[in-house]
């Protein structure tokens, strides 16, 4: 027989069976306000060897996408892990900009603004996004027959890219990534 794992209780007015979830936030069971806990926890016991398994998993998967992060002061562009480099420019006031140095882009910032730079570069990206996807769009649209309304980039974490009915093809930027 199964201890107990390390969880959290949350009573539900509108769950109609004892659930267990599995997740970022750890264990939790779930429990009807109608079912008493002693209950509950037997529930939560019977079914440790499911819970283990869900633990394992997520540790696998963390470990994975911790694996494959970037550095912290990188990020990924067109498959290669870059470190963009900041550098102050007297001649600017105002505003920053972005170029490519060496393969690698080159923040130019006003002196003292180093705060700009992630902002810029993110804006810089989404930039290269667009080019980038409207020239693929335009290379392939004609082998398959078609003419894209318009293209628009979006800031979505789990979706790729659609296509409405209307011919707006809808792309994630961080596709480019």
């Amino acid at each position: 027989m199964h201890s107990l794992p390390a969880h959290t209780v949350r009573l539900s007015d509108r769950a109609r069976r004892v659930r267990v979830q599995v997740g970022p936030a750890g264990v939790v069971l779930v429990v009807p306000r109608r079912v008493s806990l002693e209950r509950a926890q037997a529930f939560l016991v019977s079914q440790g060897d499911w819970i283990q398994r869900q633990l394992a998993r997520q540790q696998t998967a963390s470990a994975l996408r911790a694996a494959r992060r970037p550095p912290p002061g990188t990020f990924r562009w067109r498959g290669e892990v870059l470190a963009p480099t900041v550098a102050e420019d007297p001649e600017l006031r105002f505003c920053a900009r972005v170029s490519l140095h060496e393969g690698r882009p080159r923040v130019q910032v006003p002196p003292g603004r180093a705060d700009l730079a992630p902002r810029v570069l993110w804006a810089w990206l989404q930039d290269q996004a667009r080019s980038t996807l409207a020239a693929r769009v335009a290379a392939r649209a004609p082998a398959m027959g078609v003419r894209p309304a318009r293209i628009q980039l979006r800031d979505q974490r789990s979706r790729w890219g659609s296509c409405s009915r209307r011919g707006t093809l809808s792309f994630n930027w961080r596709i480019i990534l």
